[in-house]
């Protein structure tokens, strides 16, 4: 958080929790808001791994993430609850296409009841100059490269659509506000989200002592230098419906309301210059084994050498030819599949295939 102050009270600490995930790269950190006593709910793009592309790669194992909640700071474990994770719900309409993230929200349960009071979730979006509180464990500033530490708070004021669409030309008003940072005064200081402050929440600033309302979940913000930026977040409103039936629903069943991204496998098959060619390609799709997807198929330099096949079935190895290549390319054929609500499948290649 730019700005803003380590000054939190219990009230609003209490809910707020530290997410941490493993990857193959190191650890990364977001933020979230406990919603009922097993779970906690934080930003989709938090658990997901991404390409550069926009490839969504796969959700992480509830076993490389786990929560801290209600702790001033993260430096000190017994100022906190920890938990362990058993699910991972992103929501299934979650996309990012490499430069914004649609309906970025997803859910964690935990390993046990925990006992800090959970935010209440919304139920209308906020109204225009509605003064929120965001809090967060992210950077002080772009530039911050410290680890998470102290829990800071900011206020904001919730914007017109008109506005935030101005600065941000990717804002869907159907699931996402914005808010500047309100101007100081002497209940708390305005604030940006950065970097870390990912799921993390915006509180009602007029909430009583033993009810604090969660409107939103920090998504992004408008420009790499936090302090001068926008922050966009994810309307808990609108977002209720997938909230509330996964909350009625066993985290052990999560992973029927989930749409993971369709995988690509593909079989290299050699390809003389000057001859048409065939590659065997699997995409699997958890939604349905009579799923359909469309297909592309590229040099590893990202040159289109087939027309897209469409309606193609999944969970299946199906067999396709190749347009014939006149002269010689890296020797790399790669295939991509998007599902029917555009949510694209890593892209998978096969070497040697021009000799």
């Amino acid at each position: 958080m730019v700005g803003g102050t380590d000054q939190v009270s219990d009230t609003f600490a209490a809910p707020v929790a530290f997410v941490e995930v493993s990857t193959a790269s190191g650890t990364e950190a977001c933020s979230g808001t406990l919603i009922s006593p097993t779970v906690v709910m934080t930003a989709a793009h938090c658990v997901y791994d991404t390409s550069p592309s926009g490839n969504l790669l796969g959700i992480a194992d509830p076993s490389d993430i786990s929560v801290r909640v209600g702790s001033p700071t993260v430096s000190d474990d017994a100022l906190a609850s920890r938990a362990g994770v058993v699910a991972v719900l992103p929501q299934p309409r979650y996309r990012w296409n490499a430069t914004s993230h649609i309906h970025d929200i997803a859910l964690l349960a935990l390993d046990r009841p925990l006992l800090q009071t959970p935010a209440t979730l919304a139920d209308r979006p906020p109204d225009e100059g509605k003064s929120l509180l965001m809090a967060g464990y992210g950077r002080t500033s772009a530039d911050d490269g410290e680890r998470p530490g102290a829990l800071r708070v900011g206020l904001i004021e919730a914007a017109t659509p008109a506005s935030c669409r101005l600065v941000s030309q990717s804002f869907d008003p159907s699931w996402l506000f914005c808010g500047a940072a309100a101007a100081t005064n002497t209940a708390e200081p305005g604030g940006t989200a950065c970097y870390g402050d990912s799921g993390g929440p915006a509180f009602a600033f007029e909430n009583a002592d033993r009810n604090v309302v969660v409107e939103g979940v920090i998504s992004y913000v408008s420009r790499t230098d936090c302090a001068s930026a926008r922050s966009y977040l994810v309307l808990v409103a609108s977002e209720r419906g997938f909230i509330d039936r996964a909350l009625a629903t066993s985290p052990p069943m999560w992973r029927h309301l989930r749409d993971d991204p369709p995988t690509a496998t593909i079989r290299p098959v050699r390809l003389r210059v000057g001859q048409a060619g065939v590659v065997a390609l699997r995409i699997n799709d958890d939604r349905s084994r009579r799923a359909r997807v469309d297909i592309a198929f590229f040099t590893h330099g990202g040159k289109r050498i087939a027309s897209a096949y469409r309606g193609v079935a999944t969970n299946r190895w199906v067999r396709f030819t190749l347009l014939r290549q006149m002269q010689r390319f890296n020797g790399y054929v790669c295939a991509q599949g998007t599902d029917g609500t555009r949510k694209p499948s890593n892209m998978a290649c096969a070497s040697d295939i021009v000799e």
